[in-house]
């Protein structure tokens, strides 16, 4: 990934921030800035990023109002502690871009951020309290910065987030729920379900299909769980039931950490539930959170290229299936995620599927890096009778995985 950085007033190219990035493996571009003239500092900025082309630009300190002040187009900007009421124009920032700031800075006031973010209409978990100073020079700021780059620029722009991909597997429902628990994302607010029947007890985050939403599961699969002894957080898509925002499938990916860390939930006692398209978002999750104590993949895609190519219209794009294989490879790279997440993995599918063959369930179960998983083969039922007609021995399967995961 590459990385443009705009210091602040009074630093130079080469500082902490810039070289905890390169480090990381990313090419920086760290252009010096003058401290006395912010015009000649907003052209070079301008300048540099013309030329590079970076994947993310951050502004640290008088760097944020420089990178606020230039044209950066659909480029995520990830801001820290920016002194946009100090220099530039602007006073607002695009959607989706990031603001870390701590609360404890003494020279840029954490209110200037609170403002900004009003002043943009972006949603306030646009703005993330770190750290314990200016700047943002500790372990956990400085991871904080690379987390929020690296996810920024994986979701930036994908192709598969255009209409000719993602409208042809996301088929929003405007089925709601009436008491639904409410999570912000970049650009959206989720209208996901909580049910909770002891906070001690362990959660399952659950993704559901394309043609579903959290009504359907509402409240019946919530009780199945409960009766289980399982806390429930139904995780509702973008622009699915009451939730806002566009369904795009990359876009999406952080949405079920989003509602995780929203419920105010530790790994440690979360499962992890992805069915059919929701195993793209399950296996994510376990991705980022690797603590996450188990995984369940319900009739889940292995290689989501065949999904995909069967739908698109690759045409409108103007794309090549060699693009859109790359594009899976680098956001649904499901043997490498799965092969790298340790803790326990069921997986459950019928034989005649109908729609998404067992063999993707095979491949999961072969690529689970886990030395406790299993592979549940329904001989009767398809993709959408799974569970009516194989309900009993489901939830056996999935009571059994909870047990030996709380042992």
């Amino acid at each position: 990934m590459q990385i443009l950085f705009l210091h602040g007033w009074n630093s130079v190219p080469g500082g902490v921030k810039p070289t905890y990035l390169r480090d990381a493996g990313h090419e920086v571009l760290n252009p010096a800035l003058p401290d006395d003239d912010f015009a000649a500092a907003v052209r070079i900025a301008q300048s540099e990023f013309d030329r590079g082309k970076p994947d993310v630009v951050i502004g640290s300190s008088r760097g944020g109002a420089v990178a606020m002040n230039i044209d950066s187009g659909n480029t995520p900007i990830v801001l820290l502690c920016p002194a946009w009421k100090h220099w530039g124009t602007a006073t607002s920032v695009k959607p989706g871009t990031m603001i870390l700031h701590s609360r404890a800075d003494d020279v840029i006031p954490f209110a200037d951020s609170e403002e900004l973010i009003r002043n943009s209409g972006s949603l306030n978990s646009a703005l993330l309290e770190v750290g314990k100073d200016h700047g943002l020079a500790d372990h956990e700021p400085l991871k904080t910065m690379l987390e929020a780059c690296e996810r920024m620029a994986s979701t930036s722009d994908s192709i598969l987030d255009h209409p000719a991909i993602s409208g042809r597997y996301l088929f929003p429902q405007q089925r709601y729920v009436d008491d639904p628990f409410m999570v912000e994302v970049a650009g959206a607010e989720l209208a996901c379900y909580r049910k909770t029947i002891d906070p001690g007890k362990f959660t399952v985050v659950h993704f559901h299909g394309n043609g579903e939403a959290v009504a359907d599961y509402i409240p019946d699969m919530a009780d199945a769980f409960a009766d289980l002894g399982l806390n429930s957080l139904f995780v509702e898509y973008r622009e699915y039931g009451g939730s806002t925002g566009q369904a795009r499938l990359v876009a999406m990916l952080g949405d079920g950490e989003a509602a995780m860390k929203a419920a105010r939930l530790t790994p440690g006692k979360v499962i992890a539930f992805g069915r059919s398209i929701g195993s793209l978002y399950a296996i994510e999750l376990v991705h980022r959170q690797p603590a996450v104590a188990g995984l369940i993949i319900e009739s889940g895609i292995a290689d989501a290229s065949e999904r995909f190519l069967k739908y698109a219209d690759l045409s409108a794009k103007g794309v090549s299936e060699s693009d859109v294989v790359a594009e899976v490879k680098r956001h649904f790279h499901h043997k490498k995620k799965l092969s790298s997440y340790r803790n326990p993995s069921l997986i459950l599918h019928t034989e005649n599927d109908g729609l998404i063959d067992i063999s993707h369930a095979e491949r999961n179960h072969r690529w689970a890096g886990s030395t406790k998983k299993r592979l549940v083969r329904f001989p009767v039922g398809n993709h959408n009778t799974i569970f009516g007609i194989n309900g009993r021995e489901y939830l056996a399967a999935v009571r059994e995985f909870a047990d030996s995961i709380k042992t």
